[in-house]
Formats: structure tokens, C-alpha cells, sequence
């Protein structure tokens, strides 16, 4: 049927749960069908709302877990989302956690107007909700510098009143994002591309959607998508280690998307989100 293309000849399974007992129940089932998942992640998913894979096919799994039906069938958005952009040219590699989560959020927001389902950290002192699949995080890169007596993850005090979770789950990411812009608060692109699923914030999450629509009202989606998996490091991880091939890889993406560096690139997304 039209549409097998997608997942290499396969279809997605994409299983819901009611009640809680079945989800945990299924989890070393689901933990056994893949050989790609990283030590100690079926105790982790076990706590969360859900979880998804890609390989060796696309499975989706979400409990209600006192939450509404709405925000059960959003997460099943979301996971399509994820499922969509990591099948796409898999090579056994994964993507950065601000690119796939980015495609995710914008994939669900579009599906039906909100975002019941961010996969964040501890921000705005939330658990995550969609865990990551991709394996352990990357060591911390000793040679990123920061400014002295700043961070490279705002404070949930720092970020613009506006950026509530409530008004994110309600679709208001747009927004937030653009106060967020005017306030200063919106990390720069350099400390984005370093973020792992639990570091990824609001902020993080609303700007990684701008940067995936800005390169797709460019018609450079699929270029840059290309140029990621061709440069992605070695399985399982997600974010390049040392900070010259992390820098390279980002480079290749934008020129080969927009024929900008990464530095131009970081100023256009915001300019053109900042005017839409």
C-alpha cells in the first residue's frame, strides 16, 4: 500500500494503554523486538508516559497515566513524528535530540493545534514525558566556553513569564518563543546543538520547531535532514563529542540547506520567525 515507503516496507505499531499495568507489563516484550536500545531502558521508560524505536521497525507505545484522551492521542503525534524523521535515511545512526524533537513537537502542533508532549529534562521542574531512545548522553565538552557567571541552561526563573506549560500544551509555542526572542532568553544555536533529550528545555524545544520551519519554508528541510545523517556520529550517540566535529557537521547541514554558516544561519531563523 502507498505509504510503506516510509518505514523501509514496514508499517508502524503504535500501541495505547489505558491503565498502567499493561504498558509496564509490555515493556520487556517491546525491550526484546530491538537490539538497539541502550543498557537500563526499559527501568527508565517503566517511570515515564512512553516511549518509541525506530529499528528494526517503528513502534510507538503511550499510557494514559492520568492525563485526558486528548493529551494521550497527542502523544501518539508526537511519537509519528519521531518515527517519521528517524526512519528517514537510517543507517543505524540517530539524530541530534533538538532536530528530531523539533520535527516531533512541530509534527504534533500541526496534527491538531497543541503540544500535549514535550521530550524535555527537569525544566520548569516536570519530568520528562517521551524519553529518548538514543542511547547514553555524550560526555560534557570541557572546551565549550561560556560567558563568565553564565550557564548554558537557563534558569526556569530566567525564561519569560509567558513560556508556561500550560499555555506550550495549549499550542501558545509561537508566542512564547517570539517574547522569549525579544527578552534574550532563547539559547544561542551553538549551545542547542550540545543538548541532550533530558537537558532540552521550553525554550530549547519552541526553538527548534522555528528552525525546522524556517528551513522548510526555504525548501531546505530535506537537504539539511541529508547533510545530518551523512555527518551524524557513531551510534548511540546523538551529539558530537569533540566540539570541532560537532561544529563541522553543522556547517556541511546549513550550507548544503540554505548556503549559510551556522552563525548566519542561528541570525536568519530568528529574523524571519521574529517578522512572520
Amino acid at each position: 500500500p502507498k505509504g510503506l515507503e516510509l518505514f523501509r516496507g514496514r508499517m508502524a505499531e503504535l500501541y495505547v494503554f489505558g491503565e498502567n499495568d499493561p504498558y509496564t507489563a509490555t515493556i520487556p516484550t517491546f525491550n526484546a523486538w530491538t537490539k538497539t536500545l541502550p543498557p537500563g531502558w526499559a527501568e527508565a521508560v517503566a517511570k515515564t508516559h512512553g516511549f518509541f524505536f525506530s529499528d528494526p521497525f517503528p513502534l510507538s507505545s503511550a499510557r494514559k497515566w492520568g492525563r485526558s484522551d486528548e493529551d494521550l492521542v497527542g502523544h501518539c503525534y508526537h511519537h509519528w513524528g519521531h518515527l517519521l524523521v528517524a526512519s528517514l535515511g537510517y543507517d543505524g545512526r540517530v539524530l541530534p535530540p533538538w532536530y528530531e524533537e523539533g520535527i516531533a513537537a512541530v509534527a504534533e502542533y500541526r496534527a491538531h493545534g497543541r503540544n500535549a508532549v514535550f521530550c524535555r529534562g527537569k525544566a520548569n521542574f516536570e519530568e520528562p514525558t517521551g524519553p529518548s531512545t538514543g542511547g547514553p548522553g555524550a560526555k560534557k565538552d570541557p572546551g565549550t566556553k561560556v560567558k563568565p557567571g553564565s550557564t548554558t541552561k537557563p534558569k526556569p526563573s530566567d525564561l519569560p513569564a509567558d513560556f508556561d506549560p500550560k499555555d506550550l500544551r495549549g499550542g501558545a509555542w509561537a508566542g512564547a518563543l517570539k517574547a522569549a526572542l525579544a527578552a534574550g532568553s532563547v539559547p544561542s544555536f551553538d549551545t542547542l546543538c550540545t543538548r541532550q533529550f533530558t537537558e532540552l528545555e521550553s525554550a530549547d524545544i519552541a526553538a527548534s520547531m522555528a528552525i525546522v520551519q524556517w528551513l522548510e519554508s526555504k525548501n531546505a528541510l530535506r537537504a539539511f535532514h541529508d547533510a545530518l545523517r551523512a555527518n551524524a556520529p557513531a551510534s548511540p550517540f546523538r551529539v558530537h563529542e569533540k566540539p570541532y566535529e560537532r561544529i563541522a557537521c553543522y556547517e556541511k547541514a546549513f550550507q548544503a540547506a540554505v548556503k549559510l554558516s551556522t552563525k548566519d544561519a542561528d541570525a536568519a531563523w530568528r529574523a524571519w520567525f521574529t517578522n512572520r
